[in-house]
């Protein structure tokens, strides 16, 4: 198996050395300017040959003759004519030079020397000096030059791009057709003639900007932009390697945004890659290749360190994990002392929270008895006016006590009452009966239930979308085969998201109206084929209308008269002079010529295409092709039926499955509320429980409550009786009044301060309990990470094992195999280069080449304008 990275650098070798070329001796020769602007093809061709060292003869010990094949091109690049320019180099000073050519038109451009020809074999009176001389040529070209035009992303042809604006793309595509054979590790391979093609043009800022060039570079001097891009053709091919390792380039790609197109002309510049090369030079040669086995020699030691410290790691980790276990039992620790923490602060804020009741009832009782003292006081002053209203108080007190007493029994009698109800909530939520759950096992059932429904759900939608894709499956089948029926096609197959508005669009399609439309456009398709399969035929008979009435024209021009020239044109002859027989030879020159002009050929063409057009209407009237035309209506009609049947078939099906869809969608929602409703159970057993201990304290205390009333009853009674006596100790009791008012203002005020420090102590309290369980909460869920940091250090102790195991084995499986690849098979891969660069000594003549001479050649292909008739 090939090593990626040993290929890639034996390819940046061989592109190195490939890359590295000369485009020796391109001259200065010119053709004819062909319409475009010769300055800017001058000025392309010099920024394309820039780099090249000029070809001279010089002082030379040998004869060469240098080549320069211009190719006249469209605008397509497609080849209109090719001129030969050679140079033979006398360098040896002889008086004779022989050569090789296949040319024709040959003459001599810079000298008056002559030339014998035998064949292709050309023996020219050189005297000692170079010879110039130019022709022309058929013969196929070794690389073709492809240019495709798009406008805003659409193909356009050439002569349609003038003036036009928009986003344009100018894409070269070369086509390499010369190619040898040689012996590659032991097989005979094709290896393509290793050319290098270099494109430009010029492009006028006015008209172009955003410029960008796939596979080249654009300069920019202001008021131009010069782009040259270069390719290789066949070069991927020669070397066998595949793109994703290196992309070698095999076509130039040019797009800007465009105002009013126009291009004067482009240039193409091909050459041997390997001209500059010496006989001895190989890639084999080369010092980079040389020095390549002390880099992999570096890699391997690299892989030793690597592989020793993966090792390293491995041992830390694994100690790290060990060590771990420790870490995780104390937050264990502190997470339980944390939950026995939170549980006393809830106790605390229990009891803070009835000694804040207590002291704000000790605070209301306060003032009140401190009222009640202000009032005693004013009484006590008036005691001895009011001792008899002070009596009827006393039976009124004595009245108020006794319904008091009912009062309070009654009050005992509800809670009571209260106290049972909450006994029965309690056992319902709780306890249940043999009979009857509890609230709580009937939350329970129903979430299991329901949850088994939901473990259902994702299979039945799965298999009612089986049955759907069924179904839809089915439909495409015959769908397409009742749509061929009537010339139609299904461009896209039926899903459950877009069979409504596929079917939709076909049944509008086969409506009467759209049905005749298709049948009618499908018919004249037939009858326009049959009748452009005569095209020659009426083409012929329209010719020879044209020439009649061309040879009319010319005749009654001429002054012939049309019954000698048709007898001349007969064959008879006898007796006819010379003269009037080149008048006649004229008047048929001029009529081949007025035939062959653009406007009698433009005008042949019309006339042929109305000729068909006329045709073609005349069959549409056809008594068949008119019966075709109503079956095929007829057809789609009976399949517009049964697109609408298909598609309420679908429609029913469709409304189940959304159907069966929100049943499935709804258990699984009843069962994530039956989840929360068993949680809000729970929550409400635990308050009930707490409900009925509270009842049971108010029970307790009601029964105090209904004694002490009864005690305060029966007190009154003494209270009545002795109100006769009130007014003998008035006087004593008014002063103990006021010491006693004295002594509830105090009061008051200790209560409000008590009231207060109880309400802070609880608000105390509630924070501490709040802190307490988001203590809590953090160390619990410290703790739940403890497993998560075990699993992530066990993890990494694997991943540590995983990595010392993979560097062991990337070592073995690709450094060393790397080692023997660079050993083993390097031999082979130079051998490709080797006779990549063989294969380009090998070409070096377009025309042919003697023995005796060494030989150069390029090529330039020229392409004609895209300009509009403003410019």
């Amino acid at each position: 198996m090939k090593n990626r990275e040993l290929r890639m650098k034996l390819l940046a070798l061989g592109m190195a050395g490939a890359m590295t070329i000369s485009l020796c001796g391109c001259g200065t020769e010119t053709t004819e300017d062909n319409g475009a602007s010769a300055a800017e093809a001058a000025a392309v061709t010099e920024l394309l040959t820039q780099t090249s060292a000029g070809s001279s003869a010089g002082s030379m010990d040998h004869n060469e003759k240098e080549e320069t094949v211009y190719v006249i091109a469209g605008a397509d690049g497609s080849s209109q004519k090719v001129i030969v320019s050679d140079w033979l180099k006398n360098g040896l000073g002889d008086d004779s030079l022989t050569d090789i050519t296949d040319l024709s038109d040959i003459k001599n451009v810079k000298g008056d020397e002559t030339f014998a020809q035998s064949g292709s074999n050309l023996t020219w009176d050189a005297a000692g000096n170079d010879i110039y001389y130019q022709g022309t040529s058929t013969k196929k070209l070794p690389v073709e030059v492809k240019i495709t035009y798009t406008l805003d992303g659409a193909e356009v042809n050439p002569d349609s791009l003038a003036g036009k604006s928009g986003h344009v793309v100018i894409r070269f595509d070369y086509t390499n057709n010369e190619k040898t054979t040689a012996t590659i590790d032991g097989k005979q391979e094709e290896i393509y003639i290793p050319f290098l093609a270099m494109s430009g043009m010029m492009l006028d800022n006015d008209h172009f900007s955003n410029i960008e060039v796939t596979n080249g570079k654009a300069i920019n001097d202001g008021e131009r932009t010069v782009v040259v891009g270069y390719a290789l053709p066949g070069m991927q091919e020669s070397l066998d390697v595949e793109k994703d390792d290196i992309d070698l380039p095999d076509y130039v790609e040019v797009e800007a945004d465009v105002q009013d197109f126009t291009l004067a002309t482009t240039l193409t510049l091909v050459a041997n890659a390997t001209a500059n090369l010496e006989d001895s030079d190989h890639i084999s040669d080369s010092e980079d290749v040389k020095d390549m086995e002390d880099k992999l020699d570096d890699l391997q030691d690299a892989t030793d360190k690597l592989v020793d410290g993966s090792q390293e790691l491995y041992d830390g980790v694994h100690t790290l994990l060990e060590k771990s276990g420790e870490l995780i039992s104390g937050v264990n620790q502190l997470a339980d002392g944390s939950q026995t923490l939170k549980d006393g602060v809830a106790t605390l804020d229990n009891g803070a929270g009835s000694l804040k009741d207590g002291t704000t009832t000790l605070k209301n009782g306060a003032g009140t008895l401190n009222d009640g003292m202000e009032s005693l006081h004013d009484g006590i002053v008036s005691v001895n006016q009011g001792a008899g209203e002070l009596k009827n108080g006393a039976g009124s007190l004595k009245d108020g006590l006794s319904d008091l007493s009912s009062g309070t029994i009654s009050l005992k009698d509800g809670l009571d009452a209260l106290a049972s109800g909450i006994n029965t909530l309690n056992a319902g939520v709780n306890e249940g009966s043999s009979k009857q759950p509890s609230l709580t096992e009937g939350a329970s059932e129903l979430a299991s239930g329901l949850g088994e429904l939901s473990s259902n759900s994702d299979t039945l939608r799965a298999g009612a979308k089986q049955v759907f894709q069924s179904l839809l499956d089915t439909a495409n089948t015959q769908l397409k085969a009742q749509l061929s029926a009537v010339g139609m096609t299904l461009d896209q197959d039926l899903t459950m998201e877009n069979y409504d508005t596929i079917l939709e669009g076909l049944m509008d399609k086969v409506s009467a109206d759209s049905a005749y439309k298709m049948a009618y456009a499908a018919a004249k398709a037939k009858v326009q084929e049959a009748v452009e399969a005569q095209r020659s035929t009426i083409e012929a008979g329209v010719t020879a209308a044209v020439r009649e009435s061309v040879t009319s024209e010319v005749l009654s021009e001429s002054g012939m008269d049309a019954e000698v020239y048709q007898s001349i044109k007969s064959g008879n002859t006898e007796g006819v002079s010379e003269e009037v027989l080149a008048a006649v030879a004229a008047v048929d020159a001029a009529i081949d010529a007025q035939m062959d002009s653009e406007e009698i050929q433009a005008k042949i063409v019309s006339a042929t295409d109305s000729k068909i057009s006329e045709l073609v209407d005349q069959n549409m009237q056809n008594e068949d092709v008119q019966k075709q035309i109503d079956a095929a209506v007829k057809t789609a009609e009976s399949s517009g039926s049964a697109l609408a049947s298909l598609k309420k078939s679908l429609d029913d099906y469709n409304t189940f499955y959304q159907g069966l869809v929100d049943y499935t969608e709804g258990v699984d929602t009843a069962y994530t509320g039956s989840e929360t409703l068993k949680a809000g159970v729970g929550t409400l057993a635990s308050g009930t429980k707490d409900l009925k201990d509270g009842v049971g304290l108010l029970t307790d205390g009601s029964d105090a409550l209904v004694t002490g009333s009864m005690q305060l009853s029966s007190g009154s009674c003494a209270l009545f009786d002795g109100t006769s006596t009130l007014y003998d100790g008035t006087q004593t009791l008014l002063g103990g009044a006021e010491q006693l008012l004295t002594g509830s203002g105090s009061l008051v005020s200790g209560a409000a301060q008590l009231a207060s420090g109880a309400s802070s102590l609880k608000s105390g309290t509630s924070q501490l309990l709040s802190g307490a369980q988001t203590l809590a909460d953090g160390l619990n869920t410290l703790k739940d990470g403890g497993s998560q940091l075990t699993d992530g250090v066990t993890q990494l102790d694997d991943g540590a094992q995983q990595l010392a195991e993979g560097m062991n084995e990337f070592k073995t499986e690709a450094i060393d195999k790397l080692m023997d690849l660079y050993h083993d098979d390097l031999e082979g891969l130079m051998d490709r280069f080797d006779a990549i660069i063989d294969a380009g000594r090998g070409y070096n003549s377009f025309t042919g080449l003697t023995d005796n001479m060494e030989g150069n050649v390029k090529f330039v292909y020229r392409t004609e304008g895209i300009e509009s008739d403003e410019n």
